[in-house]
């Protein structure tokens, strides 16, 4: 008999459950939450993808969200109360077609939704965050500790473990999409994570609706018509539509979540701006509290009353009854009417008039706080060519860098492209590291090259790159050796101006030892090695970068401790940049090929320039400057 009251009770609650689902879709996610969504991604398309000064993390980005190309998914093609009687199939939609379908999904299956769209910032209720509010005397039956399953609509939608659909596996679904090499399976996780996008949106929009933020249950069993005898809802849900959406979406941004919301590294920041923006500023029609032609206390009883707004604190005009409330913007919003019967005043109540004038304040602060979603759900991709040369070698990397919503990062796998004047003239695989070297690319000299690389309707382009002659990079990376040679005349700090010549590099050392080789690591090379003999041992170092076409020593450090047989001891270094390197100069005439530079007019080559004598006769020398006269040189070879 216990076991049979169980389940009768059980069968009520979820029966009443059904009910709740049904009547807390007012805002609803048919025609509503999609044409919000909608108007989200066109305010992110032309207020921050396409602003004057775009965020970094989304430069040199294009969307192509709602093109002809769709991408195989799960929708939701039949909706149901429970998960078991919820259908999805496998449907194609474009980018933009899955946000919006977001929109709708995000509230199926709707007994599960029902009680998780909720989030009060300010904990009213004994610090819950969730909905907690009974509105109606059946509710009881299924917001209880059996049903509640106490969690809020920022948890849900953004990182909670048991939303399929939220934002963390949104992002989770776009590191798996970079990685993927095969075209159908990157399509299909990119639908995943437009849809999960979508969902996010969906709740975006609800911390822009009161009674989401303000634990309103507002539950419409039989409608607006018969609220007094079965039901609590709320006008705001039942009254505004999605043309309001559309008029109101371009309308004045709060100033302060603007700046909150532009300046935002996580969505969570966005979430409780957006939903304190809300919570503060708007009434619902339950939650009405302040002085007016008496005090009046929120119909919601057993809590307190809301700090703000306040009836006292708005302007009252008894021409029309109605409160006001003019926002930074500019805007004079009617928060709620008092008319009672007749001409005389009562209990304050939100009508249609209200509802729309509210419509265009939250409207485009929902518009803001989405498309700032939008920003952070974008990996933060850095297309790059290294090197584009006239023999048609394009080499460069596609990276995923990190960001506070994408801590851990994906190697980028798939096709880059590459373009010149916004033609294709090339495309190729990157390697597993996210590198790409591409070989008979059709560019000429002088081209303006552009990397590409796409994903899911995502377009990130390369700064571009001009392209250059095929230099002389393979060849100097087959030269063995390299030789430095400067003399010039050098002032110290003692006063002293010395005429020295030096000379570094394998082609110095002792003959007996023969030419020692430099070793190369992609455009670096390096030679070190410790000599003796019988009167001194000398430590060697040299090491440079040369440019990618092979035309510069970018950088190049050359060093020599040298200790003498007699106690004197001898430090070298020489730091030059910038250096050309043509095939005018043979400093030695070894070997098949010889690239080098002689420069007499060398002033700015030579960074740095250091030869000291400690322990002998010569004393200690402080290096100031070369003074350089018409027949002094620096010169570079590099032979085979």
């Amino acid at each position: 008999m216990k076991k049979t009251k169980n389940t009768i009770a059980w069968l009520a609650g979820a029966s009443c459950y059904i009910v709740l689902a049904l009547t807390l879709s007012a805002y609803d996610n048919a025609e509503m939450h999609p044409a919000i969504n909608d108007n989200i991604v066109d305010r992110f398309l032309q207020k921050v993808v396409n602003a004057l000064n775009p965020p970094d993390e989304i430069k040199g980005y294009t969307f192509v969200l709602n093109g002809s190309h769709e991408y195989v998914g799960p929708a939701v093609t039949a909706a149901g109360y429970f998960a078991s009687t919820t259908t999805e199939s496998d449907v194609s939609k474009k980018p933009k077609e899955w946000i919006a379908h977001g929109g709708f999904s995000a509230d199926v299956p709707e007994v599960p939704a029902a009680l998780r769209h909720f989030y009060d910032p300010k904990g009213i209720d004994g610090g819950k965050t969730w909905l907690t509010d009974r509105g109606t005397n059946w509710e009881w039956l299924v917001n209880n500790g059996a049903f509640n399953p106490q969690i809020n609509a920022r948890d849900w939608a953004l990182t909670h473990d048991d939303n399929p659909w939220s934002f963390a596996k949104g992002k989770q679904y776009i590191r798996q999409a970079l990685a993927a090499e095969d075209d159908a399976q990157r399509d299909a996780l990119m639908a995943k994570a437009w849809r999960c996008l979508g969902e996010t949106l969906h709740l975006v929009a609800d911390m822009g609706c009161p009674v989401h933020v303000r634990n309103d249950s507002h539950a419409d069993l039989a409608g607006w018509q018969y609220r007094r005898a079965l039901g609590d809802p709320d006008p705001y849900e039942v009254m505004v539509t999605p043309a309001f959406a559309a008029k109101y979406a371009g309308g004045k941004v709060d100033p302060a979540l603007q700046s909150a919301c532009r300046g935002a590294e996580s969505a969570t920041e966005i979430f409780n701006s957006l939903a304190t923006f809300t919570n503060e500023n708007f009434f619902t029609n339950q939650t009405i509290s302040g002085t007016g032609v008496k005090k009046f206390d929120p119909i919601i009883k057993g809590r307190p009353a809301y700090p703000s707004p306040k009836l006292e604190n708005l302007s009252y005009d008894p021409t029309d009854f109605t409160f006001y409330k003019t926002f930074p913007g500019g805007q004079k919003v009617k928060m709620c009417k008092d008319r009672s019967y007749w001409y005389f005043r009562g209990q304050p109540y939100i009508d249609l008039e209200c509802v729309e004038s509210q419509a265009s304040v939250l409207m485009p602060n929902i518009m803001e706080a989405g498309s700032n979603v939008m920003r952070l759900f974008m990996p933060h991709l850095k297309v790059k060519i290294s090197e584009a040369t006239a023999d048609g070698s394009v080499k460069g990397s596609v990276t995923h860098l990190s960001t506070k919503e994408y801590t851990s990062t994906a190697t980028c796998s798939g096709t880059v492209r590459i373009l010149v004047k916004n033609s294709i003239v090339g495309e190729g695989l990157l390697k597993a590291d996210g590198s790409f070297e591409l070989e008979g690319v059709n560019i000429e000299k002088d081209d303006e090259v552009v990397a590409e690389y796409r994903i899911g309707g995502i377009y990130v382009r390369s700064e571009p790159v001009i392209a250059g002659d095929p230099g002389i990079l393979a060849e100097l990376q087959s030269c063995t050796t390299v030789a430095v040679e400067f003399s010039a005349v050098n002032k110290y700090a003692n006063g002293q101006e010395i005429d020295e010549t030096a000379a570094y590099g394998a082609t110095y050392l002792d003959e007996s030892i023969g030419m020692q080789p430099i070793a190369w690591s992609g455009r670096s090379f390096s030679f070190s090695l410790v000599y003796s003999n019988s009167t001194l041992s000398t430590d060697w170092s040299l090491s440079g970068t040369v440019s990618a076409d092979g035309r510069t020593i970018e950088n190049m450090r050359i060093t020599s401790i040298t200790q003498w047989s007699g106690g004197a001891t001898e430090n070298d270094e020489m730091r030059l940049r910038d250096l050309p390197l043509d095939e005018t100069y043979s400093l030695v005439p070894v070997g098949e090929f010889n690239y080098g530079s002689y420069y007499p007019e060398c002033q700015n080559m030579l960074e740095f320039f250091k030869c000291q004598y400690e322990g002998s006769s010569q004393g200690q020398f402080d290096y100031v400057e070369t003074l350089w006269g018409p027949s002094d040189r620096l010169y570079v070879s590099f032979y085979k």
